[in-house]
């Protein structure tokens, strides 16, 4: 297993490899074909645990296994190291990012990277990414995480994803409201979300009275946890959520609601892996970290689409890839996406790879054909 000192590495779409992949399973020409191509060329595909959980998250054994047996077809590879030496993602990418910027806070883009590069990519036979792909336990986890990315994607869709909008609870934070009441627009706002799921949710979501309900049994606990004397506050109640007070300024409008906590649950992640302080991660600026930066702009774009989609965070995520390597596949939305944010941020421009909208398999075999010439 070597060091990559500069990547010569492409990332496809997961949905492209998942086609390749079904095509090359039944043993079509032009996938095999497309197989022998990337062999003969200087370049290997960029493998993450994004990939991994797109790729293992079919609910079809048979389809999964085939999936497997196509990456094993490849016979080398590239991949993002992880905390634990085995198959990162995106966010082990970030992590890096932020022991960078720690240690050296006057870093630019350009010295971030620099460093991070030859430290989290790897290089080697494919068997190494292989003898994860086949354990169990991790088909299981790629198919819970699928499920929910959908349900939760799903959620912040709707116009009430967080019920803190309501009269009662848009008010001082120490003001003391019964929790009868709290409970009681739970019940009727469970209801709403529901029907709500129907139109804007992703549309491989099924269940959406159950998904409804469980989102609310989980605030509900946060309430009566919270709850004395059969009264609560708002800012007890986001204190179960892990939110203080003093993190919001006076502000308690649902976007800002919503946005605070998710931080904060993924800020906590990221400082375990980057091994940081959480303080340290929660107090960076959005800008301070260029994938961190990149993601959330590309998020900033996907939640104007009228309807959720459970990829979103994983088609940002390998999006961020292009900070890493030379060329980077993704969908033709967020293909305009990534245009749309160069436009806007030279900063961001200038350390980007190329990003292509690769709509077909035959746009992608010219593609791979074309690094054998």
């Amino acid at each position: 297993m070597t060091r990559v000192q500069v990547p010569q590495a492409i990332s496809v779409d997961t949905s492209l490899l998942a086609v390749w992949a079904r095509e090359w399973t039944r043993g079509e020409s032009r996938a095999l074909g497309m197989v022998r191509a990337l062999l003969r060329s200087n370049a290997r595909l960029l493998l993450t645990l994004d990939h991994v959980v797109e790729l293992l998250g079919h609910g079809s054994d048979e389809v999964v296994a085939g999936r497997v047996a196509f990456v094993r077809s490849l016979q080398q590879a590239y991949w993002v190291k992880s905390h634990d030496d085995s198959i990162g993602g995106v966010l082990d990418l970030t992590a890096a990012e932020v022991r960078a910027k720690s240690a050296d806070p006057a870093a630019s883009y350009e010295i971030i990277l620099a460093r991070t590069r030859p430290e989290m990519l790897r290089f080697g036979e494919i068997r190494h990414v292989v003898s994860l792909l086949q354990a169990p336990e991790i088909v299981s986890y790629a198919r819970s995480r699928v499920r929910r990315s959908r349900v939760v994607q799903s959620l912040l869709h709707t116009e009430v994803a967080q019920p803190w909008a309501t009269r009662e609870l848009v008010a001082p934070q120490q003001r003391l409201v019964p929790l009868a009441t709290i409970l009681s627009n739970f019940d009727r706002l469970e209801k709403h979300v529901a029907f709500q799921l129907v139109d804007v949710g992703d549309s491989k979501v099924s269940g959406h009275t159950e998904a409804a309900k469980h989102f609310f049994d989980e605030l509900r606990q946060y309430a009566r946890v919270a709850a004395r004397g059969g009264r609560v506050t708002l800012a007890d109640v986001l204190r179960q959520m892990g939110i203080e007070e003093a993190d919001l300024s006076g502000m308690t409008s649902a976007e800002m609601l919503a946005d605070k906590y998710v931080w904060r649950t993924q800020s906590g992640i990221i400082a375990r892996s980057a091994g940081v302080a959480a303080g340290t991660v929660e107090k960076l600026r959005p800008h301070d970290v260029p994938s961190l930066y990149l993601r959330g702009l590309i998020a900033d774009c996907q939640s104007k689409a009228r309807r959720a989609s459970g990829g979103n965070p994983g088609d940002a995520s390998l999006a961020c890839l292009s900070l890493y390597i030379g060329l980077t596949t993704v969908d033709k939305r967020t293909a305009e996406y990534v245009r749309q944010i160069r436009r806007g941020s030279a900063a961001l421009d200038a350390v980007m790879g190329r990003v292509m909208p690769l709509t077909s398999l035959g746009t992608l075999e010219a593609e791979i054909r074309g690094l054998c010439s």
